[in-house]
């Protein structure tokens, strides 16, 4: 295969005798041009050879990929010669992929490991040694630092400084200690010298050099922000003052402290000038002279100006000397914390040897002393490795950097990298490596730089747009670099009429039009933002992400319907959208995921998640753990609790209850075996729950814990219980994910303490193993940003662009350059304040944070091929006038405005703004400040909605959903429900409303799907005990090996009316054959097509209701509502807010229809009486959406499919049927979670 290399890429690939540094941008082909560039010197030495190749990445996946790309090729160049009839090249070339396993394509952790295990005795190691996991590594590494804080404590001279250090560092508690300790250690060992780095971060708290040190520079830019925003208010009120013509006197007081502010921040921004505090402080303090009212306009931008020198000022106002003696006061505090810090290093390496064993980080700084202290073993290296190959570069740490720089010949080093996409701070990569890396090969200073930045992977628009954005945001002051500098994408995508076709580029935003309060209130100290700023509270944010999730399904289905085509490069032409082609990233992991999966299931789109985290949460983790430790000791009555209520045991709260009751005082344990001798047949549940888990703690005796859990787990079936929940597969690969971790962390009979133990302190040190996923041959991508890194899809959707960013959890302020940041603490009485170093260090952080964000935000733009989509809630329309402020003379963000923003939105409205396009957000912040940029070539399509209305519609195209105006907008209702609440009379989201009749208590949720109608109103044996699978979820078809059960013929029937061409078909084959389209087209997967029984459909167009769904001018399929409904309970009155899917909706000379299909097994017609009485409740929820939104009453046909009988029904009204359920006592009809009805 023969590949136009551009001039960039020939030059990385042909460039010989000097190190380069490939600067590659999203998309660019490095991959590619790293394995031309192994086959062209293949090419160019007869004497090459595959074993001198060592090329580094940094996740085993990434090496195995990066060795199938090589091999492949080279089996490409192979294939070219022989056609070229040049055999022996071939031959050559056909040798080289063959001998590709000689070459060292691994990670760094491997290469150090086969360098280390190849000179174990030169290393000072004992052959045979093992590496440990990273959970293990994090257990060993908590219990050392427990130990060394336990031995300092006990010393005589250490324990009273050990005690003061902590009380002044606000250490308090023993976690916070330990937390403490291992966060100075995790930093260390990124570095070359942990100790060194340890005892360089003490030597910062030196008074005497405090101005012209470490802390100085970040703390001049901390002043500099805020004098900065204080010269733009002044600027702003001075304008105010000419535009009334202010008097001389007035003015020339403005321009004073106008004056005085400019000469402040010059005096900050001298390059290498040492601080003087003294001087500054009567620069930023000015006394505010009185004005009358009609100075008011003025007088805002001065006291804007005088909030942001508040905190400054109360700094500087202390005087030189009171902050110098702040730091001389601290240091011995920190010598002691990097001194324990230090000697915990040291006890869990001197472990780990007495074990013949290595962490990860063993390996990396073994490795480097053995290479540093030993020539000839460094030479042995580079005689045999003549080309070092180093991927994704930019997320290296220093230890790495300097083992890289160590094993690299002179002229035989290949980095490639984008410093744009290091997303791996937590991680401990350090960007500012690649940047000062290919700063000095720039300069030819030990190499040469090239810039890779060309995109082949997405259409002009979206990387036209990406440009656009990030040219206002990555620049040096915030990222480090300029984006004009090299960095800027170049459209270079072969798509056939890529100008052509709708927008590539589509924004989503929801706003809220209250004037109110944020939730997220902005601070005049951006530093500690992160520190400060709440949580929002998750039940908005779960709410907030549903909404954009059921706005994303809507668009996908719309997509799918629309038949929407995709460019496959293997075949050179489009072909049909599948849910494979589609993506949805967010920023957050964990049960966001999980929220998103489910929106997407609700509306019949398959989607899986990809999780990185929240393992040991995940419920049946939980199950287990606790499960694991009552076997352990059942004396703990908590995991006990837990371990009974699950699926392996199964007892109901009534059944604990009978426990308790039997025995209420002691260990549960005691009550539950108690209960169990009661000869009643009421407990017999709980006389097998006793057996149960006497007999397993009998197999924890002779079985490894790994063991015993497979063997419980086989015994209760559980993985069938696992499977038949919401995320089946991915829960029931979790478990096997835990049986394993077991298998190889206690393999042995008798380790369950062990086992637990580690469990346990994997949860302490927050070690989390990701979710296990199962697999979907055709089904949309949900995951992190994180998680997509690398990955490319034709469809991608960014949501929660209004989220928060994620706060930094660290007990410790604590930075990699400059150290720790302590606050000033009297031990005597707790009072507390900042010190030039605490602020320093926030500063210094708040720059790396916001820098890797915007790097994410990065990722996540650029992983699109085709559509690029941008969904989030962008918070009050009022505070639009915000956006327009904060850029500079050249269009892009200013520090002051990148720092202050806290969520993605907060930097892509100002962008938007800017653009000629986003003229509805200008008129909303009524301020035409926002000057437009140049934007050539750059599109979006923006869709705004306000309170859930949609905003600039009036030239647009109109919604294609029949439930329009008349509905109230979810976020009204959810609104209206909160304030309701929050009143005096409603405390919870169930409202209860007393019977004075009966004296008893009824339930009546908030929100309701059309089928939770439904089961409200089921037969009572259905619902009593309230059980989880049996009565909630449909019949598994895993159950069923071969054929099609009843139920998968009905679902198949579902599927195929939901998404086939509504036209008569007139035979069996008719019917296979739109059926094979569906399944081309990736709208029907195998199983629903050989489980579809074509005269099922065959026989719906030949009823009655069939011919007249076909002769019906108007057909809505899958039609979704949402609407309120009041309803009395009593003599109180109760929102409800109502939502679901009306299978089929349609309009003709009669009028409106409702077409529910029923897939129930149907024996007799008493039968098919029961199930339509059944129905009614739920049937009653449609009629009521269409009633409402079309203000005429449907008619409405339950079709039950393998009865292929259709019947009408006139359900009566649904708030009247809610109004007779809500006066039903509430005992054995509880609030259960499997009807989503939810508290607050």
């Amino acid at each position: 295969m023969s590949v136009n290399w551009s001039k960039e890429q020939e030059r990385a690939i042909r460039a010989r005798g000097t190190n380069l540094v490939v600067s590659a941008g999203a998309g660019s082909g490095k991959t590619a041009v790293l394995a031309e560039r192994i086959a062209s010197l293949a090419e160019g030495d007869p004497k090459f050879r595959m074993d001198q190749l060592l090329v580094m990445t940094f996740t085993e996946a990434a090496a195995e990929e990066m060795r199938a790309r090589i091999v492949r090729r080279l089996a490409e160049r192979a294939a070219e010669a022989e056609q070229a009839g040049e055999s022996v090249k071939a031959r050559r070339f056909s040798r080289l992929a063959h001998r590709a396993n000689d070459a060292q394509i691994s990670t760094i952790h491997s290469f150090c490991l086969s360098l280390l295990r190849d000179h174990a005795v030169e290393a000072g190691l004992v052959p045979g040694f093992r590496v440990l996991s990273g959970e293990e590594d994090a257990v060993l590494l908590r219990g050392a630092a427990q130990a060394t804080l336990d031995e300092w404590a006990r010393h005589l001279e250490r324990g009273p400084q050990l005690c003061t250090a902590l009380a002044a560092l606000r250490l308090h508690r023993q976690q916070q200690a330990v937390n403490g300790v291992l966060e100075l250690c995790r930093v260390a060992l990124s570095q070359v010298d942990p100790g060194g780095w340890l005892a360089e971060i003490a030597r910062h708290y030196d008074a005497d050099g405090l101005w012209a040190g470490p802390f100085a520079e970040a703390f001049a830019r901390w002043a500099r922000m805020k004098v900065a925003r204080a010269v733009e208010h002044m600027q702003r009120g001075l304008a105010e003052l000419e535009r009334m013509r202010a008097p001389e006197k007035v003015v020339a007081g403005a321009l004073s402290i106008l004056s005085n502010l400019k000469e402040a921040l010059a005096l900050l921004s001298t390059p290498g000038a040492p601080l003087d505090p003294d001087r500054l402080a009567p620069l930023v303090h000015w006394e505010s002279a009185r004005l009358s009212k009609e100075y008011e306009p003025f007088k805002k931008w001065r006291g804007k100006a005088n909030e942001a020198m508040k905190l400054l000022r109360k700094v500087l106002r202390r005087g030189r000397a009171a902050l110098e003696a702040d730091v001389r006061a601290m240091r011995p505090h920190i010598e002691v914390l990097t001194g324990v810090a230090r000697d915990t290093l040291a006890r869990a390496q001197s472990r780990r040897l007495e074990e013949n064993r290595l962490s990860f980080s063993d390996l990396e700084h073994l490795a480097h002393e053995l290479l540093a202290k030993d020539e000839g073993v460094r030479a042995a290296l580079h005689a045999r490795y003549r080309y070092v190959f180093v991927d994704e570069y930019q997320d290296t740490s220093p230890i790495q950097d300097a083992i890289v720089d160590a094993v690299a010949p002179p002229g035989g080093l290949f980095l490639v990298g984008d410093v744009k996409q290091s997303i791996y701070g937590f991680r401990m990569a350090e960007p500012g490596l690649f940047l000062a890396r290919y700063r000095r090969y720039a300069e030819k200073d030990g190499g040469e730089a090239i810039d890779l930045s060309a995109n082949y992977r997405s259409r002009s628009g979206i990387v036209r747009f990406v440009n656009y954005l990030f040219g206002q945001l990555f620049h040096a002051d915030v990222a480090g670099f300029d984006y004009a500098d090299g960095h800027e994408m170049k459209p270079e995508a072969a798509y056939p009429d890529d100008d052509g076709g709708p927008c590539p580029v589509k924004i989503k935003l929801f706003f809220s039009g209250d004037a109110g309060n944020d939730r997220v209130e902005e601070t005049e100290e951006p530093e500690r933002a992160d520190a400060k700023g709440e949580d929002e509270d998750e039940q908005v944010a779960r709410e907030k992400l549903e909404i954009e999730a059921m706005w994303v399904a809507d668009q996908i289905a719309r997509a799918l319907e629309r038949q929407e085509r995709v460019y496959d490069r293997a075949a050179k032409a489009y072909r049909p959208l599948r849910y494979q082609d589609v993506a949805i990233l967010l920023r957050a992991g964990g049960e966001n995921l999980n929220t998103v999966v489910q929106v997407l299931a609700s509306r019949g789109i398959p989607a899986v998640a990809r999780s990185s985290s929240g393992f040991f949460r995940a419920m049946e983790i939980r199950w287990a753990v606790s499960l694991l430790t009552a076997l352990d000791n059942p004396l703990d009555s908590l995991a006990l609790a837990a371990a009974l209520k699950s699926p392996f045991v199964g007892l109901s709260d009534d059944d604990l209850a009978a426990a308790r009751i039997a025995c209420p005082r002691g260990p549960l344990w005691h009550a539950v075996r108690e209960a169990a001798r009661d000869t009643e047949g009421a407990r017999d549940a709980l006389r097998l729950a006793v057996e149960r888990l006497e007999r397993w703690r009998g197999l924890a005796h002779t079985l490894a814990p790994g063991d015993l859990l497979r063997e419980i787990a086989r015994e209760v079936e559980i993985d069938l219980y696992l499977r038949a929940m919401p995320r089946g597969l991915a829960r029931a690969a979790n478990l096997e994910q835990l049986i394993r971790l077991a298998q190889s962390h206690a393999p042995h009979a008798g380790d369950l303490y062990r086992f637990l133990a580690m469990v346990r302190g994997l949860e302490e040190a927050d070690v989390d193993l990701g979710h296990a996923h199962g697999a979907s041959a055709d089904s949309v991508a949900v995951m992190t940003i994180h998680g997509s890194k690398g990955l490319e899809f034709p469809h991608v959707y960014v949501l929660c662009l209004g989220r928060q960013f994620p706060h930094n959890k660290r007990t410790l302020a604590l930075h990699r350059r400059l150290g720790i940041g302590a606050t000033m603490c009297d031990v005597q009485t707790g009072v507390h304040w900042r010190t030039v170093p605490s602020i320093a260090v926030d500063q210094a952080n708040l720059e790396a944070s916001r820098a890797e964000e915007a790097r994410v935000l990065y990722v996540a733009l650029t992983r699109a091929k085709e559509r690029l989509v941008l969904v989030g809630h962008a918070g009050k329309v009022a505070k639009l006038a915000d956006a327009a402020e904060g850029h500079d003379d050249e269009g892009r963000l200013t520090p002051e405005a990148f720092l202050k923003g806290n969520s993605y939105a907060s930097w892509i409205l100002p962008a938007l703004m800017r653009h000629p396009d986003g003229a509805w957000l200008r008129k909303e912040a009524g301020d035409a400040r926002a000057a437009l940029l140049d934007a050539p070539g750059v599109r979006f399509e923006l869709e705004v909605e306000v309170d859930g209305r949609p905003q600039g519609q009036e030239s647009g195209e109109p919604r294609s959903s029949l439930f329009k105006a008349p509905l109230p907008p979810a976020e009204e209702v959810e609104r209206e429900l909160r304030r309701l609440w929050q009143g005096p009379a409603w405390r919870y989201r169930a409202v209860r409303v007393a019977s004075e009749q009966r004296g008893s208590r009824v339930s009546l949720p908030s929100k309701l799907t059309a089928t939770d109608i439904r089961r409200l109103f089921a037969e009572r044996e259905l619902r009593a005990r309230g059980r989880h699978a049996g009565s909630v979820l449909e019949d598994p078809a895993f159950v069923r090996q071969s054929g099609a059960s009843p139920r998968e013929r009905g679902v198949a029937f579902h599927a195929f009316m939901q998404r086939a061409p509504m036209q008569p078909y007139a035979n069996p084959d008719d019917v296979r054959r739109a059926a094979q389209a569906l399944l081309e087209q990736g709208l029907l997967d195998e199983r629903m097509a050989s489980a579809l029984d074509p005269d099922d459909v065959l026989a719906f167009f030949a009823s009655p209701l069939g011919r007249r769904v076909l002769a019906a001018g108007e057909v809505y399929r899958e039609q979704p509502f949402f609407y309120r409904l009041d309803v009395r309970a009593g003599d109180a009155q109760a929102p409800v807010v109502v939502q679901g899917v009306i299978d089929c909706l349609i309009r003709d000379a009669r009028g409106y229809a409702v077409i529910d299909y029923k897939t129930d097994q149907v024996r007799d017609a008493s039968d098919l009486d029961r199930l339509v009485r059944a129905y009614e409740p739920q049937v009653a929820t449609y009629a009521a959406a269409v009633r409402e939104a079309v203000g005429t009453e449907p008619e409405v046909y339950l079709y039950f499919v393998h009865a292929r009988e259709a019947r009408s029904t006139m359900p009566s009204p649904l708030g009247t049927r809610l109004e007779q359920w809500a006066q039903r006592p509430t005992s054995g009809f509880p609030l259960s979670p499997d009807l989503g009805m939810k508290r607050v």
